[in-house]
């Protein structure tokens, strides 16, 4: 009987990530759209990509468009990946910490902004969801699964792509969360080799594999300068 209770108790924190995760779709259902978002809602009605607006975000929700209409697929998408991800993280920190994490996380600061179907929400929600995964288990001293590890990593590219700037906070956070290099001159060093990297390979991602144009968007700001 106290083994049944005890079982309960720890899984509490997902459990009220779960109630959390429904409230929240419930209350901002079907998502809030921005002017991004309808621009970038059209190359999907018009099956037209370029690179203005993330393609990965743009292919990605042309594949769900299947389950629904409009921002619905993603913003179901990005919001259970966000309450996911700060689920596994309580339930591995437990007690206050873990009241305090899904506290944070319902703060309208932070959920006021994954109602919005834009890059930057689907950058949190992956980020989240990665964090989530690899921390439940780091932080219990486990080995991480395989599965998981594919999916934080999935999560972690679909956040660099999905914004161009991403990869100055995602790369130092990724070395943060794998435990490899463990000598910090060897983590350092794969961290600056690791960005200038994803920068040159994001264009030939975004025009080669993804099939978007080019807009012209890399110019925008020099010419804004001048």
């Amino acid at each position: 009987m106290k083994s049944g209770a005890a079982s309960l108790l720890s899984r509490l924190p997902i459990l009220a990530a779960l109630v959390l995760l429904l409230f929240s779709l419930t209350f901002f259902w079907p998502g809030i759209a921005e002017y991004d978002t309808v621009v970038q809602y059209q190359q999907i009605l018009t099956d037209s990509y370029d690179d203005w607006h993330p393609p990965v975000m743009a292919r990605l929700w042309a594949i769900l468009s299947f389950a629904g209409h409009g921002t619905a697929p993603l913003f179901a998408l990005q919001m259970t990946a966000y309450w996911l991800g700060l689920g596994l993280l309580a339930q591995s920190l437990r007690g206050r910490k873990a009241i305090l994490l899904l506290a944070i996380g319902a703060t309208p600061f932070l959920l006021g902004w994954l109602a919005a179907v834009i890059k930057d929400s689907q950058l949190i929600g992956a980020l989240t969801l990665a964090t989530g995964l690899i921390g439940h288990y780091r932080l219990r001293d486990r080995p991480i699964p395989a599965p998981a590890l594919i999916v934080a990593i999935l999560c972690l590219a679909y956040a660099t792509l999905v914004r161009a700037n991403a990869v100055f906070s995602i790369v130092p956070l990724a070395m943060l969360l794998i435990p490899r290099p463990r000598n910090g001159f060897a983590r350092f060093a794969a961290m600056i080799a690791a960005i200038p990297a994803i920068l040159l390979l994001s264009q030939p991602i975004n025009h080669g594999l993804l099939g978007a144009e080019d807009s012209g968007v890399r110019r925008t700001q020099p010419l804004y300068d001048l």
